[in-house]
């Protein structure tokens, strides 16, 4: 059973909030799930972050004493992709670094509504399609020139 409980967090969407939050929180919540499930960082592969910024990155990877090896980035090359960042960073982590062929793999996502969450899974390197890039775009919703 768990002795989390996070305190009453009244807050809008202020970056710097939302921003000191997370610094605060995300480090917080894994140490609980090593806790609970007898696990360390050491126990997996890769630890793969929503890709919010890099100085946040940062910090949770020190927090979480992560050597970079076990911690991917696609923040340098795509932004934050919001929901779509962890599994663009598993798909350029396989394209671009030499993988196992089964991963095991803990991840976190954390932002919009100051939420957050950490899932562990295990993945084969065949099952990550590549990434693909085009040109195309929905016109219906682009405005502009």
């Amino acid at each position: 059973e768990s002795n989390f409980s996070m305190e009453k967090v009244q807050v809008t969407m202020d970056g710097v909030q939302v921003f000191e939050f997370t610094f605060r929180e995300v480090p917080k919540i894994f140490k609980e799930f090593f806790k609970l499930t007898d696990t360390a960082i050491n126990d997996f592969d890769y630890c793969v972050l929503h890709q919010a910024n890099l100085s946040m990155l940062k910090h949770i990877q020190k927090k979480l004493k992560l050597p970079d090896e076990k911690m991917p980035l696609s923040i340098d090359r795509y932004g934050n992709t919001s929901s779509a960042s962890i599994p663009m960073t598993i798909v350029d982590l396989v394209e671009r670094e030499e993988t196992p062929e089964k991963m095991k793999i803990i991840s976190s996502g954390f932002g919009v509504g100051l939420s957050w969450g950490i899932a562990t899974f295990e993945i084969d390197r065949g099952d990550v399609f590549p990434m693909i890039f085009t040109d195309d775009y929905f016109k219906e919703a682009f405005i502009g020139d």
